[in-house]
Order: structure tokens, then sequence, then C-alpha cells
């Protein structure tokens, strides 16, 4: 459709149609990046995008606002939680405990709100939230490139417009969505790769579900909490290759369901031909490319 496909979605599928009480369906996507594109500073590239209507993000917020109540805080951002920066530093009282009891609050309060993959113990599944995750191995990347002109040079874009496709994927085939809001965190590059589709005739005549994406925005993460539960995804997957796990990341890598597109050099050197020609023939601005 619009990018790469390693998984499909019948890989998680929560029982969480709705029940059409609503007229319209919205489907509202947080995106967030981890670590950047740039191969000489990072090994993993990852964009988490958490998708859920608005009866299913109400009861995360909540839990997520009662966790930082209690721990007397304003907000979870995973990188300054791990460095114990401000707010999460020494001086304010913090410390590797703390902030680690902090961390796995977090991950059991959004637990049992997100979706749930079918199992055996478990034949229904729930529904909930539904993560997922848009990953490059950057040093696959680079090798993926050598001698191989087709292979997109941008890890940003490829991470963007998989990102999306998961969340026009799971809207359209389990929940039934009529429209498509997306935000980002600020400052992240994975926006504008969004953007550049939905402004150009040529992509929404050929892939006209983009005309419901009726919204499309960033906001301050410190103030909404589903792009703290994003950030924190995003921070935990994006580290996934640390000699150690914290206690939390470990619970949000081994006991939380997501969708994972880990894209290694044997995905990254077959792209979609069709992906390759309608990128050529859209002539979509040009950005830097990943080093």
């Amino acid at each position: 459709m619009l990018g790469y496909c390693q998984l499909n979605i019948e890989d998680l599928s929560p029982n969480c149609r709705t029940s059409g009480d609503d007229q319209f369906v919205i489907l509202r996507s947080y995106f967030d990046g981890g670590n950047q594109a740039d191969s000489t500073q990072y090994d993993i590239l990852t964009v988490a995008v958490i998708s859920g209507t608005k009866d299913q993000w109400a009861p995360i917020e909540s839990a997520w606002a009662e966790v930082l109540r209690v721990h007397h805080v304003g907000f979870l951002h995973t990188t300054d939680a791990v460095a114990l920066n401000d707010p999460y530093s020494k001086r304010n009282g913090w410390d590797e405990a703390r902030r680690d009891k902090f961390i796995n609050d977090c991950v059991s309060a959004v637990e049992p709100l997100l979706a749930r993959q079918l199992r055996p113990n478990e034949p229904e599944g729930h529904g909930g939230a539904y993560p997922c995750m848009v990953s490059i191995d950057l040093h696959d990347h680079q090798t993926a490139q050598i001698g191989q002109a087709h292979v997109p040079k941008d890890a940003n874009e490829i991470c963007a417009v998989q990102a999306l496709r998961r969340c026009l994927e799971f809207g359209t085939d389990i929940v039934g969505a009529h429209f498509y809001h997306l935000i980002f965190d600020q400052g992240e590059p994975f926006r504008g790769y969004i953007e550049d589709r939905r402004r150009n005739g040529k992509v929404r005549k050929e892939h006209p579900l983009l005309d419901r994406i009726t919204s499309v925005t960033d906001a301050d993460m410190r103030s909404v909490p589903a792009l703290q539960v994003a950030d924190l995804f995003a921070w935990s997957v994006s580290h996934r290759n640390r000699k150690s796990y914290f206690s939390w990341q470990k619970r949000v890598l081994m006991d939380l369901d997501w969708m994972d597109d880990l894209m290694d050099s044997k995905i990254l050197s077959n792209p979609n031909q069709q992906f390759t020609e309608s990128v050529n023939r859209w002539r979509l601005p040009r950005r830097r490319p990943t080093r």
C-alpha cells in the first residue's frame, strides 16, 4: 500500500470493534520516536505509534494521571528519567529505586488497557489501544544501500510511512474507523512525511484513505498522557540491544503485546517495488538522507 510490510495485523487480533453507538468512529494515533536516524550515534531508530478510540483512551488517561498523582510528578519522559535529569534529579529527591518504581507503576497502569492478542487461555483476547513499533537497524540500512539505488535513503521516511500504514490498517480492519486523528510529539521529524503525502493530489488519488485523516497535529508530550505512553514504548524498543534491561523495560518488551516491525538488511534490501516507483512518480520533497 504505502510502504514496507513485514508482519500482518492478524498476528495481533484484538476483539475491539466499536459497538456502533457513535455516529462516527475516530481513531486517535499518537507517534513518538526513539533515537535519531544517525548510525554514527545509534543502532536502532524506532517510531512508536499507539492507536485507539475515545473509549479506549479515556481509561488509560485516567489511570496514567493517577500514577502521576501518586508519585508527585507531572509527566513521564523516559530519557530524562533514565538519566535522572530534572524533574527526576537527585536534588529533587529521586534515585534509581524511586524512578524504577514510578515507571513500573506506569506499565502496570496501561497493561490491562492495551489490546491483548489471542492466546490458548484467552480465546477471545481483549480490546484496547493498539501499540505498534516500527524499527530500523541503522547499520543494516547503511549496508542495504550499497550498490542499490532503489533502497530508500531516509530511515525517518521509512518508519513514518510504515507507522501510518499500521494505523490505517488497524483502523480499517479492526476498529472500523471513519476518520483518523494523528498526534505527534513536538520536534519529531515524522509528521512532515505524512503531511507531504496528504498535500499531494497524486498520492491522495492513488490512496483515497488519506482523505479520512482529518487532523494531523503535534503536542507537548508533557501534557498528553498518550504521548508519554508512546515515549515509554519508543525508548524501551529502541534500546532493545542493551546488555541488561531495566525491570520496567523488560515488562514492556516481554509482557505487553505490540506489533513489532523490525526492519533488517533483508527487508530493507527488498522494498515494495510499487512503493519505490510511486515515490519517484509523486515527486515528494527531498530530505537529507540518513547517515
